[in-house]
């Protein structure tokens, strides 16, 4: 006959999540009655908890469970260079975050750095809708120089902001190329974690606990004097003439004019007849379609070029070699080492523009931009006078210099 669920002497079930440990009546070969639960320990053999009384029985073996379920090791099961370990583990005062990060990083994929870039140029490389950028071979440029000095076969996981750091202290570069180079960097750890390449306990990847070098504003924009500008149309070549002529004398960008892995312009586009350029929205910066005035000094300069009535209006960006060539020439000539001076063109046309046609706002609808960056950049760069002279830089008044597009001519 079965015996009462009430019956003191019933064996009882304690369990703490899926641990389940059994606490039963059990006498000792002396005769005497205690309370037994059996369980396995972390080495794999049966031990026994065993008490005299029932109620301690039960506590202990529930203590035990709930050992069992958090995974509390009992050390005097340990081999002795386990013991060890876990004592050089305990002098180094782990954190949580510790543990969290340490066994992330040796469960993660252990993706070189070299692999890693590849596979984010990749990833840029098929977001693009214009194929390979400056901005993506810039990005490329960059983060294969890091590689180079922390170590292309390193795990990326492993790579810690000290060692980006002190890359970027020793590169012989000003601030914000440093920018530059840490911006690559977080793009690719970002790119990384999101991929689940690596992994980040804190809110920042390792490049983005870098301090973000502080680029200093310029008090004004750099704007060609118009000795310089008559030097570049003396030694431009031919087929470069266009670029320097759209970029001086109105308000298109260089990249709309030209860009790697993108449609030139085209010479149908320019309607000198009408004093606009028409520029499609595949072509503009911002996306949109623009109707940038033809000045009358590029109007002269058109009819100059003789172009014909399509075709593409240079062969390639005008930016690196041609730029780099004329900077190097500048150096020379002016006895300066400043190179090709950035955005000179474009801030150039936007200061004496401004001086000759004081409307703010209509040249930032010419120019594609905000009037807040024209007031910002070129009010008061120039003056009137200045403005005259500059847009006074016209096809036969070189005196007794040749230009190199007459020389060179095709």
């Amino acid at each position: 006959m079965a015996r009462p669920k009430t019956d003191p002497l019933a064996p009882v079930i304690v369990q703490v999540g899926n641990v389940r440990l059994r606490v039963r009546p059990w006498k000792h070969p002396s005769g005497r009655n205690y309370w037994r639960a059996t369980y396995k320990g972390s080495d794999g053999r049966e031990r026994d908890i065993t008490r005299a009384d029932r109620e301690d029985a039960i506590r202990a073996a529930g203590d035990k469970a709930r050992e069992i379920h958090n995974g509390i090791v009992d050390l005097t099961t340990l081999p002795q260079d386990k013991i060890r370990m876990i004592r050089a583990f305990l002098d180094l005062s782990p954190t949580w975050a510790d543990l969290e990060r340490w066994g992330a990083e040796r469960a993660s994929h252990k993706i070189s750095i070299a692999a890693a870039i590849e596979r984010f140029i990749a990833h840029k490389l098929s977001e693009s809708a214009d194929g390979e950028t400056k901005h993506i071979k810039l990005t490329r440029s960059d983060l294969l120089l890091m590689a180079e000095n922390v170590g292309p076969e390193t795990p990326l996981a492993r790579v810690r902001a000290s060692a980006l750091a002190e890359w970027l202290d020793d590169l012989e570069v000003g601030p914000k190329r440093k920018k530059d180079y840490r911006a690559a960097c977080v793009a690719l750890w970002r790119w990384a974690w999101s991929q689940d390449l690596i992994v980040s306990t804190g809110p920042k990847t390792e490049p983005e606990k870098l301090p973000v070098p502080q680029v200093r504003k310029k008090d004004f924009v750099r704007v060609l004097s118009v000795e310089e500008l008559r030097f570049l149309f003396l030694h431009v070549r031919r087929e470069f003439l266009p670029w320097l002529a759209l970029s001086a004398f109105s308000g298109i960008r260089s990249g709309e004019i030209r860009m790697w892995g993108k449609a030139p312009l085209d010479w149908s586009m320019v309607k000198l007849d009408r004093r606009k350029i028409d520029l499609p929205p595949s072509l503009s910066k911002t996306g949109r379609r623009k109707l940038i005035p033809i000045s009358d000094t590029l109007a002269e300069w058109l009819k100059e070029l003789g172009p014909p009535a399509a075709g593409e209006v240079i062969p390639e960006p005008a930016f690196n070699e041609e730029t780099s060539r004329l900077g190097l020439l500048l150096d020379a000539h002016f006895q300066r080492e400043e190179g090709w001076p950035s955005n000179c063109l474009r801030h150039s046309f936007g200061s004496n523009r401004l001086a000759q046609k004081p409307d703010i706002a209509a040249l930032a609808i010419e120019m594609d931009n905000s009037p807040a960056i024209i007031k910002a950049h070129y009010l008061e760069v120039r003056s009137e006078e200045e403005a005259a002279s500059y847009f006074g830089v016209l096809p036969g008044t070189f005196g007794d210099k040749t230009p190199n597009y007459l020389i060179f001519s095709k």
